[in-house]
């Protein structure tokens, strides 16, 4: 497979720079909200703000380089070189092209994306995070904009994988549907014809409105779950792509660490478990609420950045193996019948209770198997 080169900055490692004094939060909050040129290759060019499985401070080319490399993406994308090159470039528009424009950021055209709006989200979710840690020190701050800079680039990339299949796939064509407050630009079949497609759309997609957030993303994922979206696979042979033979890797896992904004669901989950503490099994319970909530973030946490390891989860919080098996084990898989851990039982029955989580469940083709995991963990109960 052979992915583009390195892209390099404008700028040159002998030149002085004018915002190398500055916190990474500060760059990233001068090009999502002033469109900062300086700051923007600051980033780019500089800052090794990513790590990959343990790796070396990597900057954002390198990083995206090395995920269009991992085996996830292979997966992703149906081991297409051509894919993985469409995937590369978006990422790059993505968090690179910031259009010759004034500071106000205009509806998306045609491919062309607008890095202003990615790097806005890392800010408004950093800014969320401060309000909940109000005494962080500089460092603490400084470190949860790189993570959350990580995450936000890890879950586009996986949504860059899926609009790559769908641009390159030749039985779809980009439609452009043309409404009251602008135009959505969507992949839709080739066997339905412009006049259709219009239709179809209208009675099928309700109050669409390309002025609010993500909503290209919503529609698409509605076509996809209607129309159809071709998949190399099952979920089961890209957990063994991504896991390796043995059967560590669980579906619910894999999704939770490549599809969806992993701080959110894990935020309702934990909530949730702590809530209804007292519906644990007793060797859970006499963790506390406090306790139990701070082992499931680290769960998702660890799932996140591709260290999840059972025994010593259960050392920290002390728990026996046997008790963290039960509860969040990774060795299980629901095809071969085995005892769904109540972890991801209870994580399945959020993704159905919430619609976000539904939609990015069923645009990451893996939707039947949550629903098959609700249905085995409804014949089991914890005791």
């Amino acid at each position: 497979m052979s992915v583009p080169a390195v892209r390099a900055s404008s700028a040159s490692r002998g030149e002085r720079r004018s915002h190398g004094s500055l916190s990474l939060l500060e760059n990233i909050t001068l090009i999502a909200h002033e469109g900062d040129r300086a700051a923007l290759d600051e980033l780019h060019a500089y800052r090794t703000a990513f790590r990959l499985n343990g790796s070396r401070p990597l900057l954002f080319v390198e990083f995206v380089r090395d995920l269009c490399c991992a085996t996830m993406a292979r997966t992703l994308t149906g081991n297409d070189s051509a894919v993985l090159e469409r995937v590369y470039d978006l990422m790059i528009d993505k968090y690179a092209h910031l259009p010759e424009t004034d500071h106000t950021i205009a509806p998306t055209k045609g491919n062309r994306a607008d890095c202003r709006r990615s790097f806005r989200l890392v800010v408004d979710c950093v800014a969320a995070w401060k309000r909940e840690h109000a005494g962080a020190t500089p460092l603490q701050v400084e470190m949860e904009v790189a993570r959350t800079l990580q995450k936000q680039v890890v879950r586009h990339f996986c949504l860059a994988c899926l609009e790559a299949r769908r641009s390159l796939n030749p039985a779809r064509t980009r439609y452009a549907w043309h409404l009251d407050h602008g135009v959505l630009y969507l992949w839709m079949p080739t066997w339905m014809r412009g006049g259709q497609r219009r239709v179809w759309l209208e009675e099928n997609v309700a109050h669409a409105d390309p002025r609010r957030p993500d909503e290209q993303r919503r529609v698409q994922s509605i076509v996809d779950d209607r129309l159809g979206l071709l998949r190399t696979g099952t979920l089961g042979e890209q957990v063994k792509s991504v896991c390796g033979p043995r059967s560590d890797g669980n579906p619910l896992a894999w999704l939770i660490e490549q599809e969806i904004a992993v701080q959110g669901l894990a935020k309702v989950v934990a909530d949730e478990k702590a809530h209804a503490i007292s519906q644990q099994r007793p060797a859970i319970r006499v963790l506390g609420r406090l306790p139990l909530r701070q082992l499931i973030m680290r769960i998702f946490e660890d799932l996140l950045e591709g260290s999840y390891r059972d025994g010593a989860l259960a050392r920290t919080f002390g728990l026996s193996k046997a008790t963290f098996s039960r509860f969040a084990g990774s060795r299980w898989q629901v095809c071969s019948g085995d005892a769904i851990p109540d972890l991801w039982a209870n994580t399945a029955a959020v993704l159905a209770q919430h619609s976000r989580f539904v939609q990015v469940a069923k645009e990451a083709g893996v939707w039947p198997q949550v629903v098959r995991t609700l249905r085995a963990s409804s014949q089991e109960a914890p005791s």
